[in-house]
C-alpha cells in the first residue's frame, strides 16, 4: 500500500471554460483574404468579446466545400469564463458582431457547431512549480505510472504531444526494465 500523496497544489489550477464557435460562410460574405493563421484579440482590445480565430479552411485542406470558408472562433477562458456557457443562440451572436468588425463578415453563417469544455486550458500562474512538484511526486511514487498533457510543460498542441511522446518513452523504458528484470530472475533463480 502506498502512503497518501499531497495533491493539495493539484486543485489550485484553474481551469476556464472555453467555448469553440465553428461557422461556415460562403468565400464572398467575407471581406477579409483570410490570407493566414488567423488572430488573436490582445485584453487591450476590450471592444471585442472573442479570443481569437482560426481561419480552419486557410491552414487546412477539404475543412470547408468549395467556393465556402471555416472560421474557428474560441469564446471564454479567464477573460469570459462566463461567455463560454452561453445558449448557443447568444454565443454564435457574440461571435458574429466581432467576426463582422473584424473580418468584414455578412449574412448569417451556413454552417455553426459549436463545442464546450467547461474545464479547459490549466492556467499556468505564479507557484505552478509545486503543481509540476506535485505531479513528479506522483509518478516517482508510483511505479509504472506515467502521466501526460497539458498540464506539465505548456498548453500548445505540440506541448502536449511532447508531453506524450515523453511519457510514451518512458512507458517503453519501464516495461524493458521490467523485463530484464524478470528474466534476470528467471536465470539466476530468485
Amino acid at each position: 500500500m502506498h502512503p497518501p500523496l499531497e495533491r493539495r497544489p493539484l486543485g489550485t489550477v484553474p481551469h476556464p471554460p472555453i467555448a469553440l464557435v465553428a461557422l461556415g460562410f460562403r468565400r464572398e460574405q467575407v471581406a477579409h483574404p483570410l490570407d493566414g493563421f488567423g488572430m488573436l484579440v490582445p485584453a487591450a482590445e476590450r471592444d471585442f468579446q472573442i479570443l481569437g480565430t482560426l481561419f480552419s479552411s486557410s491552414l487546412f485542406p477539404d475543412r470547408a466545400p468549395e467556393g465556402h470558408v471555416l472560421l474557428t472562433t474560441f469564446v471564454g477562458g479567464m477573460r469570459h469564463p462566463e461567455q463560454a456557457l452561453l445558449p448557443e443562440d447568444r454565443l454564435e451572436a457574440l461571435v458574429l458582431q466581432d467576426l463582422r468588425r473584424l473580418l468584414g463578415i455578412s449574412g448569417a453563417p451556413v454552417f455553426r457547431h459549436v463545442w464546450r469544455w467547461e474545464r479547459s486550458i490549466p492556467q499556468y500562474r505564479l507557484g505552478y512549480d509545486a503543481v509540476h512538484a506535485c505531479v513528479l511526486d506522483v509518478e516517482m511514487s508510483r511505479s509504472g505510472l506515467f502521466l501526460a498533457g497539458n498540464y506539465l510543460e505548456g498548453i500548445s498542441v505540440i506541448d502536449a504531444l511532447h508531453s506524450g511522446l515523453k511519457a510514451a518513452r518512458a512507458v517503453i523504458q519501464h516495461l524493458r526494465e521490467e523485463a530484464a528484470g524478470g528474466l534476470a530472475k528467471l536465470l539466476l533463480g530468485d
